[in-house]
């Protein structure tokens, strides 16, 4: 449908992360239970998203069920 859609653009493959710190954080209730705070700045038309997906995802995506 020509009259209502976009034009496409173009992403980079390579995202530059800006101001990355990330600092380790324990749990309150639980001194053994770790968790980690992220800070970072993308450039305008990034996902934090996929950014925070690579960093989550396991060493073998196949083995846990993705």
């Amino acid at each position: 449908m020509p009259r209502i859609s976009g034009r496409g653009n173009l992403r980079a493959i390579n995202i530059p992360l800006k101001k990355f710190k990330l600092k380790k954080v324990f749990s309150e209730s639980n001194r053994s239970e770790n968790r980690i705070n992220i800070n970072f700045m993308l450039n305008k038309g990034s996902y934090a998203t996929i950014l925070l997906r690579e960093i989550l995802k396991p060493l073998d995506p196949v083995k846990a069920g993705f």
